[in-house]
Order: structure tokens, then C-alpha cells, then sequence
């Protein structure tokens, strides 16, 4: 394949999402056709029935296993010590797999990724050592966290042009059958044991897996001539990517130092422990809690994305406040009340747009390894946020709830910083592919340097800083 054709491919590529156009996720809605499910194509319908058996599990898991870890005797601190060791051991994996699905697809970790899930969630109740738990607990996190990266994947190259409705919508419903989980495991503890629960759990990600691979059709991978080998160490693992998605990584690692502080084994445990309510009460708040959270992402999609920026913050900044404040307030109703606003005025709603502008600005050729790069780097915080709630729960239960809140929201000033008018790489290949299709100087076969010794790259981008392509322009001279 000639070097000019590359970028070509890239901006073909980048058509998939629009209105009719060959691959896009757009299927029409005529008379009669559910709304929620219009422009959704085979694929898109797929990913929704996975989200929604992966909700009920997770629902299901997330309820029982702190629980499950108290009623083997371990403490507060070693509990940190499982969550905190499960985040450190996912990082080197799951940017290693991103690598590894931009050359030979995803459908194949996304399924592997829900496969290993069932094992590990399955095997849970059958040993209940620290050394055993943190095994599994590992095994899970990075499983989840591998089938979250493809799933946003898959999503954005079936439909980039309404890829904030449609992972509203899958994303939301998964959240929302979180809910379901959540109260489906109070019967299942109550009728059976936390044991069942667990196993259960397990064999609904078994379905899952079946319905995605029997169901589900990948599409070939573009080809892209003149990439080197990218398994290097210093390619995988460098923090080489686009300048916003560096300010979401860094504002992303500070921010997930406060919510693990408050979403992990802590977040049952607040509400039993500081108000002495019962199991099933909490149930009802962990119901609600993903409840919230799902129903303004079924509506994502409606914010222009001239407001992005503003929206992210101001509602990241939200959700700090609602999470420090309801560790301050003594009434159990009046707590849990405030406590669940942090979602539904605050994460239902920035997620989706976090989502939007990391594939936006991850690169055509690399976007499984940008977007685990961006997640993986984010995620990083969750090893402390773990590890510093189970220290202040030992002095007061209420402590990591308001850490948590504290920590959340000077992240949110960081993205102050992000930089929404920058081209993103397809828009900026495009402009190259363009500058080549029109004989300007440096886009012949080669992307040579202009006369004033500029790439094609920083002329399409007009003097901004888009590094994210230099190393294209550097492989094919």
C-alpha cells in the first residue's frame, strides 16, 4: 500500500457513524419501532443485551463480596489491601491487550474478558484467604476492566456519530440492571447464602459470553502500512498521546484516589456500620445508587459539545461535594439522600461526555492502546484510594466518605486545561489527506517537510501542538 493512502483509510474510516453510510449503526425508525432502540444496527443491540446480564452481575457481586470479606473475619485494613494490590496488578495488562486489539480485533478479549470474570467470581466463595481473595479480586478487576475498554471501543467504530447516545444507552442500562442486581442479591442472600450469590453471579457472565460471541459480528480491522512493531515497552507504556487525553489521564489518577476511597469495600459498610441499618435497607441504597446513575445516561447525547468542558467539571465538582457532605450529615435518610445525588447530578451525566472525548482524541491506527493508555493511567489512583479507606475507617467509618469527596474535587480543576478546539487525529489526517489530494508541497507519496521546514501535520493543525501525529509523519519519511 502506498504511503498516501494510509490517512486515506483513516478518513474513510472515520465515515462508519454517519447516516446511511457503508458499517455505520444507523438502521432507521420507522412507525412502530421502539425509540430507545433506533439507529441501533445487529451489533449495537448485541453490546445492549451483554451490558444488561454484565449489570446484573456486577450488581449482584458488588453488594455481596464486602459482605462476603466480613463474614470470613478480615479487617478493614486488609480488605484495602485486596482492592488496592487487584488495581496495581490490571495496569500493565490492560494497555498490553489495547495494543493487541488494534492488530488482531476485539471480539476476542471482549469475550475472553467476560469468560475470566465468571471464573473469577465463581471461584470467590471457595476460598476465603486473603492471599486466595486477592487472587480473584485481581483476576476480576482486570477482566472488567478490559471488557469496559473494548466495549467503548466497539461502540465508537459501530457508530461514531451518535457514540454518546449509544454508550449512554448501553452504559446506562448496565448501571441500571446494576440496581437490579443489587436487590436480586438480597433475595439470593436471603433465600440461599452469600455463597450462591457469588456462584450465580458467574454463571449469568457465562450467558453473556455465549449471546456475544453467537451474536455479535466483528468487522475487519483497517489495514495501516509502515507501523512498526508497537509491543515495545517504551511504546506501550509511555504517556505519548494526545494532549487532552493527557489532562483527562492526570485529572483521572487524582480523581480515582477519591472515589475508591469511598466506592469499594467502604461503600456497604458506611451506611451498616455509621447508621446500624440492616443488609437490605443498604440494598435499597445500592439500588438506588445505580438507579441514579443510569437514568441520566439514557438520556446522554443531548449536550452540545460546545458545553463539554463546562458540563465536566461542574458536575465532577458535584459530585465531590454531595460525597464529603453526606459523610457530615447523622440522619441516615437525609445522608443517603445527598449521597446519591453524586450520580444522578453528577457521574450519569459527565461519564458519557469523558467517554466521547477520549475516543475522539485517541488515534485511528492505536485507539485500543490510547483509550486503555487514558483508562489505565486514570485508574492508577485506585491503588491508594483502597488502601487510605481502610486506615481511616479504623479511626471513623465516616472518614473515607469525606476524603473521598475532598479528593474529588480538586481533580476537577485540573481539567480546566483541556483544550476542546484542538483538531482531533482523524480531523487533522483528514486535513493532511486533503493538502496531498491538492498537490501542496510535502504530500506527494511521502510526507516530506515544507518549505519552512513544518510537517503536513503542524500545517493541517495551524500551529497547534498535535504531537499525536508527528510519529506517523516520522515513520513514513
Amino acid at each position: 500500500m502506498p504511503g498516501g493512502e494510509r490517512i486515506g483509510i483513516i478518513q474513510s474510516e472515520g465515515r462508519r457513524g454517519e447516516i446511511g453510510g457503508k458499517g455505520s449503526a444507523v438502521t432507521g425508525h420507522g412507525p412502530g419501532r421502539c425509540l430507545f432502540f433506533s439507529f441501533m444496527n445487529r451489533n449495537i443491540k448485541a453490546l445492549l443485551v451483554v451490558s444488561i446480564l454484565f449489570g446484573l452481575s456486577f450488581g449482584i457481586y458488588d453488594f455481596v463480596f464486602p459482605f462476603y470479606l466480613k463474614a470470613q473475619g478480615i479487617s478493614f485494613s486488609k480488605m484495602g489491601l485486596i482492592f488496592s494490590v487487584s488495581t496495581a496488578g490490571m495496569f500493565v495488562l490492560r494497555i498490553y491487550l489495547g495494543d493487541l486489539s488494534d492488530r488482531i480485533g476485539r471480539k476476542l478479549f471482549y469475550g475472553v474478558a467476560l469468560v475470566f470474570c465468571a471464573i473469577a467470581n465463581a471461584l470467590t466463595p471457595f476460598n476465603g484467604t486473603v492471599a486466595a481473595q486477592t487472587l480473584f479480586k485481581s483476576l476480576r478487576d482486570a477482566s472488567v476492566l478490559t471488557r469496559e475498554t473494548m466495549h467503548s471501543v466497539l461502540v465508537y467504530e459501530e457508530g461514531r456519530d451518535r457514540f454518546t447516545r449509544f454508550i449512554g444507552k448501553t452504559r446506562g442500562s448496565e448501571f441500571l440492571f446494576q440496581g437490579g442486581g443489587t436487590m436480586l442479591a438480597g433475595v439470593l442472600v436471603a433465600a440461599f447464602s452469600l455463597n450462591s450469590a457469588l456462584i450465580f453471579s458467574g454463571f449469568l457472565l457465562l450467558i453473556a459470553f455465549f449471546l456475544f460471541a453467537f451474536i455479535y459480528n466483528e468487522r475487519p480491522l483497517p489495514a495501516f502500512a509502515g507501523d512498526p512493531p508497537r509491543n515495545r515497552m517504551r511504546d506501550l507504556y509511555s504517556f505519548d498521546m494526545d494532549y487532552n487525553l493527557k489532562v483527562i489521564s492526570i485529572a483521572g489518577f487524582i480523581f480515582s484516589i477519591g472515589l475508591t476511597c469511598s466506592h469499594c469495600f467502604i461503600m456497604p459498610l458506611f451506611f451498616s456500620q455509621k447508621f446500624g441499618v440492616s443488609e437490605s435497607a443498604v440494598a435499597v441504597v445500592l439500588t438506588v445508587h445505580r438507579l441514579a446513575l443510569a437514568a441520566p445516561m439514557l438520556f446522554a447525547g443531548y449536550i452540545p459539545r460546545r458545553y463539554f468542558k463546562e458540563a465536566y467539571i461542574i458536575f465532577l465538582v458535584y459530585q465531590g461535594v454531595s460525597t464529603a457532605a453526606s459523610a457530615l450529615i447523622p440522619n441516615f435518610y437525609l445522608s443517603a439522600a445527598v449521597w446519591l445525588t453524586h450520580d444522578l447530578v453528577g457521574a450519569g451525566v459527565w461519564v458519557p461526555i469523558q467517554s466521547t472525548l477520549v475516543q475522539e482524541y485517541s488515534r485511528e491506527s492505536t485507539r485500543g492502546r490510547d483509550v486503555s493508555k487514558t483508562y489505565a493511567y486514570s485508574a492508577l489512583g485506585g491503588i491508594f484510594g483502597p488502601y487510605l479507606a481502610g486506615y481511616l475507617s479504623t479511626i471513623d467509618i465516616s472518614l473515607p466518605f469525606l476524603a473521598s469527596g475532598l479528593i474529588v474535587m480538586p481533580s476537577a480543576l485540573i481539567l480546566m486545561k483541556l483544550s476542546l478546539a484542538r483538531k482531533t487525529p482523524d480531523a487533522v489526517a483528514a486535513e493532511v489527506e486533503a493538502a496531498r489530494a491538492e498537490g501542496k508541497p510535502g504530500t506527494g507519496g511521502e510526507l516530506s517537510l515544507l518549505a519552512d521546514g513544518r510537517s503536513p501535520v503542524d500545517a493541517a493543525c495551524e500551529g497547534e501542538a498535535c504531537g499525536h501525529l508527528q510519529g506517523q509523519v516520522n515513520r513514513q519519511q
